[in-house]
């Protein structure tokens, strides 16, 4: 459900973010849960020449998970799992993706640094 609605994301700080180009409200309304699956890591290996470069890995066998865990919320999943998520407009998730796009990771950063990440029930910082 994440790749459905979300823009982009990658590492700010150290941490991993996500930004949905709608209102929180709007996500909410469609967000049915899903589920993350752990991986063998034996098989992968880092692909420096796709999307996240060493940050991304692939493997070439075909694997079995070694266990899935079932959400009933995808946001709850993600902040759960230590994952930034930014609710943004469209024009904003747009500037994001064509400062990318020049390699402009100074803008990205900055901008990013700007916004304000959802937090988890019962969290304060």
């Amino acid at each position: 459900m994440v790749n459905q609605y979300a823009e982009g994301g990658g590492i700010h700080n150290g941490t991993w973010y996500v930004y949905i180009p709608m209102s929180k409200e709007q996500f909410m309304s469609l967000d049915n849960g899903g589920s993350v699956y752990r991986l063998p890591s034996k098989s992968f290996e880092a692909n420096e020449e796709h999307g996240l470069g060493n940050l991304e890995w692939v493997s070439r066998e075909e694997i079995e998970p070694e266990d899935k865990v079932d959400y009933p919320s995808i946001l709850d999943a993600l902040l759960g799992n230590s994952i930034n998520v930014y609710f943004v407009t469209q024009e904003t998730a747009d500037e994001i993706e064509r400062l990318k796009s020049k390699n402009d990771w100074a803008g990205v950063d900055k901008m990013i640094k700007n916004l304000s990440p959802e937090k988890r029930p019962n969290q304060t910082e």
